[in-house]
């Protein structure tokens, strides 16, 4: 899996070709790789926010986490196809095998810089970390005798070297034509 910063270039609303599944499309423009933020990005790519009866209240969700959109008429989307352009995001991309095909898809889209990382309660915490005390103690032990001594000190990263490395200026918006209904539109579980 792949993660970008991405922008949003257009919005629109859809359906597959065979289900006749409706969702809504977003079009984005990559900004850069998180995981090599030295590689090119500049990719268009097309998201499918489900609107079947599984996967609406995850569609909303999105469209009101992740780009502000709190409307109360669908039809907003298709009408004003330009509504969440500007807004950036992070797309999680996969590639996928359809029909002898191999293509980049998006399978996330988040908040720019949402972790999915959760942290556990304190007292479960406390009882892992007592049960293996013993453990981290006799490997710190056989460590000191192992560790090269000649290897640099880690770097300690502070707040502003931890964010994301700034997104090049981005290029102006255009709406990027993702076709017609995604090609696998129908596989889906839901």
């Amino acid at each position: 899996m792949t993660k970008y910063r991405a922008v949003c270039t257009g919005n629109a609303l859809d359906t597959s070709r065979e289900k006749k599944t409706p969702y809504v499309k977003l079009s984005f423009l990559t900004l850069y790789n998180h995981d090599d933020p030295t590689k090119p990005a500049n990719k268009e790519m097309c998201a499918a926010l489900w609107l079947s009866e599984n996967a609406i209240s995850r569609t909303l969700n999105t469209l009101s986490e992740v780009f502000g959109w709190r409307g109360d008429d669908l039809e907003e989307l298709n009408v004003k196809g330009e509504l969440l352009a500007g807004i950036e995001a992070d797309i999680v991309t996969d590639r996928e095998t359809y029909n002898g095909k191999s293509r980049e898809k998006i399978q996330f889209v988040n908040y720019p810089g949402k972790s999915s990382m959760a942290r556990m309660e304190d007292a479960s915490a406390a009882t892992i970390s007592k049960s293996l005390k013993g453990k981290l103690l006799a490997h710190r032990q056989s460590e000191k005798d192992t560790v090269k001594k000649d290897r640099p000190a880690p770097v300690k990263r502070n707040a502003e070297t931890q964010a994301s490395p700034k997104p090049p200026s981005a290029p102006p918006v255009t709406q990027v034509n993702c076709g017609g209904s995604p090609a696998d539109s129908d596989d889906l579980p839901f």
